[in-house]
């Protein structure tokens, strides 16, 4: 843990208040301690000529002693005040995943405040007490980060409260003074600053809250289950038209299978009837007949040859395409190509009959 957290402006004096580091006498004659209790240590007041004045512990650091005295000074404050700045009230949208804001960062009037140790943490929180107009009395938790961020364990504790509650997030801060001062950044001067009490004043009372940020508010919960709920409503919505579209492409597809099995059945239909003009290859070949013979009889197409060698003169793909025809397509067509097959094949034997006697013929 860096040490930084040891330097401090404030001290614990005698009489149980905080005397600042130009209210007291030099070294160890400031007669002061650790605000902390958890610490309790003899603070010595460096009033050098170098360095800003502030109190060092005796015995090494503490790391809680700055955001103990943030913690006391704030209260003080903001008792003075009587109004603190609460932050920018936001809930994150489900529907485009953007933040919408509930309230704008003001400042409000309060009643009270103290001092309780409600959220684990090292250094106090504080407890500020609200009279709305409408007569309503309401309680809100008010954390300082610095040195040490908020855990998750302590944003449960918070929330177990069941009071709204906001950060002070001085950290925050810290890293913007650091971007912004490159190699002259001093940690321990900032620290100190952060313990000014003009500067917690314009922190706290005034401005619209940028450092602050909400760890748990009642309104954001109601409106996010609200958005919640519509969200999930439009997607149950969503899901139900995208699961009747596709029943409707289911029945479509459906339909359409049962219209090609129509339309195949009928065009196999036709091709068993009388009348298909079949001459060669139809069973009532050599009869004179210009029918298939006996009603609805498919003609036999793995029968049928061409003329000439078997298989000789027919390519792969003729063959295929034979094959093909047999699932229902009408006879008139099938003998049409199969004469056309027929000549090819009468035509390619003749040629390679007469390339043979060539090749035989003695030479002259």
């Amino acid at each position: 843990m860096p040490s930084a957290g040891g330097s401090i402006l404030y001290g614990m004096g005698p009489d149980g208040n905080l005397h600042h580091i130009n209210d007291v006498e030099r070294g160890e004659a400031c007669n002061c301690v650790c605000p902390d209790p958890n610490c309790g240590q003899t603070l010595i007041a460096r009033k050098g000529e170098k360095k800003s004045h502030h109190f060092a512990h005796k015995r090494g650091t503490c790391e809680w002693a700055a955001e103990y005295v943030i913690s006391a000074v704030a209260a003080d404050i903001v008792q003075r005040a009587g109004a603190i700045v609460f932050p920018k009230l936001t809930f994150k949208d489900s529907f485009t995943g953007s933040d919408e804001t509930i309230a704008q960062g003001q400042s409000v009037r309060i009643s009270s405040v103290r001092l309780v140790q409600e959220s684990g943490r090292g250094n106090p929180d504080l407890l500020i007490t609200r009279k709305a107009s409408s007569g309503e009395v309401r309680e809100f938790l008010v954390l300082f980060s610095l040195v040490h961020g908020v855990t998750r364990k302590q944003r449960e504790a918070v929330r177990q409260t069941g009071r709204d509650s906001f950060v002070v997030d001085l950290n925050y801060l810290m890293r913007l003074r650091k971007e912004d001062l490159g190699k002259h950044f001093d940690r321990e001067q900032i620290l100190l600053g952060f313990q000014d009490p003009q500067f917690l004043s314009r922190i706290l009372t005034q401005g619209e809250g940028r450092c602050m940020r909400w760890l748990f508010n009642a309104r954001r919960s109601e409106a996010e289950a609200e958005n919640r709920a519509r969200h999930n409503e439009w997607l149950a919505e969503q899901e139900a038209k995208h699961k009747a579209a596709e029943e409707a492409r289911r029945k479509r597809e459906e339909e359409m299978r049962r219209e090609a099995e129509r339309r195949r059945r009928e065009n196999g239909s036709r091709a068993r009837t009388p009348g298909c003009g079949g001459r060669a290859y139809c069973r009532g070949r050599g009869t004179g007949q210009k029918s298939c013979a006996g009603s609805g009889a498919r003609a036999d197409i793995s029968q049928a040859r061409p003329a000439g060698k078997p298989g000789r003169g027919l390519a792969r793909k003729s063959v295929d395409t034979l094959r093909a025809m047999r699932q229902g397509i009408d006879h008139r067509r099938f003998h049409d190509v199969r004469r056309r097959w027929s000549h090819q094949s009468r035509t390619m034997l003749r040629l390679r009959q007469k390339a043979a006697m060539i090749r035989r013929a003695p030479p002259t």
